[in-house]
């Protein structure tokens, strides 16, 4: 029987970095790893080579996680039809079946997004895994739930906040204070919850920048409200608005903290619902811009490089941005009527941060890989340097694992300075 130990250690496979296709370390020929390619990037220090750092890929990757999870607690199982996990066995599944998500893309990415873990007692308090010939399910203390590894994954499902009138209502401080119970960053870490980004910086933090997550408070209220209900309160109540999200703000900042207490280093931030196709320049003013500008501030504040993500049409919004303390700003492709010019928006923010591409994931799904070359050829002499080579939303789950491969390939073939090897 295989227990977590056994995949302990691994060694994880070279990968095609910088533009050396060495398969052994060479004294004559060190290029950087993906961490240091992107790392260095995101500071605006020199690079040999175009980093590669697809947005969302957690999101593609899930159905390829879930299969690859189920099969390594199959190999836990060793035949048996049921059995119990201990707290350290569980992060080695988990840990592994990482790693072999990330075995399906031949060229690999530069970065990986690790979360905060379950909690010990969570795992040693009853969850298990039983196994049939189709299924694979875990439960977490209840028989009669669990979830099905091995089931057919839906991407998405209907959700009562994305219907127009099932938005919920707040009126006073004392609502803003029960919807928002405040809570301090040493909770998120109280019952190890750390332990397998701790774990994951050991095993791949040399190879990939490992990036946590998080929304900003404007969309965290989306997330509380429903969409109806926050659009009602920016134009009703932006002043009790504003108390809703202070305190939104307070516990995304406890969230930052925990993640960098565990010593990641990157985060992803996202920001939707605030283009101008959604609210006026005045509402992002009040609503969004000065709790986005502290909750950025406060990840860099601790030693966190951030990349800021926005959704729909940034007219009115770029000059906002330009003055964030991020590192890389990254923006949708163009969709919905909406023109997203990056060589615009460089002649906006300056020279100073990163810029992601932008590249269409129907494009990425769909079109040969010269015609893909030339987009993003054609992306990154818009942005000009620093660039990174990204997509504008999460690649569709049809997409094959080798087109994910490609973009790596591709960003370090655009051409450049590069370390003579």
């Amino acid at each position: 029987m295989l227990s977590g130990a056994d995949f302990r250690g691994k060694a994880v496979p070279r990968l095609i970095l910088g533009r050396c296709r060495c398969t052994i370390r060479d004294p004559e020929c060190d290029p950087m790893t993906g961490r240091q390619l992107l790392e260095s990037t995101l500071a605006g220090r020199p690079v040999d080579a175009v980093a590669c750092a697809p947005i969302y890929l957690s999101l593609y990757c899930e159905p390829i996680r879930r299969r690859k999870l189920a099969q390594v607690y199959r190999e836990m199982a060793a035949g048996r039809s049921e059995f119990r996990l201990s707290y350290d066995d569980e992060l080695d599944a988990l840990l592994e079946a990482n790693e072999r998500t990330y075995s399906e893309f031949t060229t690999r990415p530069d970065w990986m997004r690790v979360s905060l873990g379950p909690a010990r007692g969570a795992v040693e308090g009853g969850r298990y895994v039983s196994i049939a010939e189709n299924s694979c399910i875990v439960h977490s203390g209840d028989p009669a739930t669990g979830t099905d590894l091995e089931a057919h994954y839906e991407a998405t499902h209907s959700s009562s906040v994305d219907m127009w009138d099932e938005g919920t209502t707040i009126s006073d401080e004392t609502d803003v204070e029960r919807l928002v119970p405040l809570y301090q960053w040493e909770s998120r870490l109280d019952d190890e919850q750390g332990l397998l980004a701790d774990r994951s910086l050991k095993r791949w933090g040399d190879d990939y920048l490992l990036q946590g997550h998080t929304g900003t408070p404007f969309w965290g209220g989306y997330h509380l409200l429903g969409f109806a209900g926050l659009m009602r309160m920016v134009r009703e109540n932006p002043a009790l608005l504003e108390k809703l999200f202070a305190r939104v703000m307070h516990n995304r900042i406890a969230d930052i903290r925990a993640l960098a207490e565990t010593g990641l280093r990157c985060l992803f931030v996202e920001e939707c619902l605030t283009g101008a196709d959604m609210i006026s320049v005045q509402d992002f003013e009040r609503l969004v811009w000065p709790f986005l500008r502290d909750t950025v501030q406060a990840a860099v504040d601790m030693g966190m490089q951030v990349v800021f993500y926005f959704t729909g049409e940034p007219r009115g919004r770029v000059e906002y941005l330009g003055q964030l303390a991020a590192h890389a700003l990254a923006f949708e492709e163009d969709k919905k009527n909406i023109r997203i010019d990056l060589a615009e928006i460089r002649s906006i923010v300056g020279p100073g941060k990163a810029l992601f591409g932008n590249l269409d994931v129907v494009m990425l799904r769909d079109a040969d890989r010269t015609t893909l070359a030339a987009e993003i050829a054609a992306e990154a002499a818009a942005a000009g340097s620093p660039f990174v080579v990204s997509m504008g939303s999460p690649a569709t789950l049809d997409t094959p694992p080798e087109r994910i491969s490609w973009l790596t390939e591709i960003a370090r073939e655009l051409p450049g300075p590069h370390a003579n090897c």
